[in-house]
């Protein structure tokens, strides 16, 4: 099946996100503000690299369309499950890059943020089918004499 992310949509979610959190608690880092969406864009491309490998038994293809704005993965799963499965791996990007952001001034924080991509990401893959090639060195294949 095919997942197609937005940059634009994991922008949106961090962006959100980040005013949420210091309008909950001004002592956090100020927003992030949509003047910073090329240094973000740029972030978002490596969150979703790191995490493509990271989701490797389970992904085919994992590629950055030409129009920018865009990044695709190839994955076995239920097609249905497609709104679903792309809706969560945008947030673990989102996730990522936020954390990767805030490392600097809120080790806490970026902690946090980081366990909770974690987690996000072991529930996903906990709901995918490895790709069969992926299973190969499991095989157990008996020795016939």
């Amino acid at each position: 099946m095919t997942i197609s992310l937005s940059i634009d949509a994991i922008c949106a979610e961090i962006l959100a996100e980040s005013a949420m959190r210091h309008y909950l608690r001004a002592d956090r880092p100020e927003p992030l503000t949509p003047d910073r969406r090329v240094a973000l864009r740029q972030l978002i491309t490596g969150a979703f690299a790191s995490t493509a490998l990271e989701m490797s038994p389970y992904v085919t293809e994992a590629t950055e369309m030409p129009d920018g704005d865009t990044l695709r993965l190839e994955i076995r799963g239920d097609p249905d499950a497609a709104p679903q499965i792309r809706r969560s791996i945008e947030h673990i990007i989102a996730l990522r890059v936020m954390a990767r952001v805030y490392a600097a001034v809120d080790a806490s924080l970026s902690a946090r943020l980081a366990a909770n991509a974690d987690t996000a990401g072991t529930a996903l893959t906990g709901s995918l089918r490895p790709e069969p090639a992926a299973l190969a060195g499991a095989q157990i294949r008996p020795h016939r004499i």
